[in-house]
């Protein structure tokens, strides 16, 4: 960093420290995940229970294999949180991709949520 703070902003900019690698769909539809946030936040607020909140969503689930077409996404996640990698282990897009390949080594799943909200 320049010793001047003015400069820390250029610097920063220069270095491309906060650009994304990559864009995912969902990154990019973040602040319409958010607006359907508050709306969850919302009803929850005007229900009693949990499990009457749920049932409120109308939830359902997909769950399929991961294609060439989410795996852009299912990289991101599996390496951004070990919520989503208990093992903690983090993979290239090529190396999933590899596991792709050979399907009868690795079982890639993704499960989505989808709600009333949407």
């Amino acid at each position: 960093m320049p010793e001047d703070p003015a400069l820390f902003v250029d610097a920063l900019d220069k270095a491309m420290c906060f650009e994304w690698n990559q864009l995912t769909e969902e990154d990019l539809s973040r602040s319409d995940s958010y607006a359907t946030d508050r709306k969850r936040s919302e009803l929850c607020s005007h229900i009693i229970d949990y499990n009457s909140y749920l049932q409120a969503l109308n939830m359902k689930a997909n769950i399929g294999n991961v294609t060439s077409m989410e795996l852009a996404r299912f990289s991101q996640l599996i390496n951004k949180s070990n919520q989503f990698n208990l093992r903690t282990k983090r993979y290239t897009e090529a190396a999933i991709s590899q596991m792709m390949e050979r399907n009868s080594n690795y079982k890639l799943l993704h499960i989505s949520l989808e709600d009333q909200i949407w």
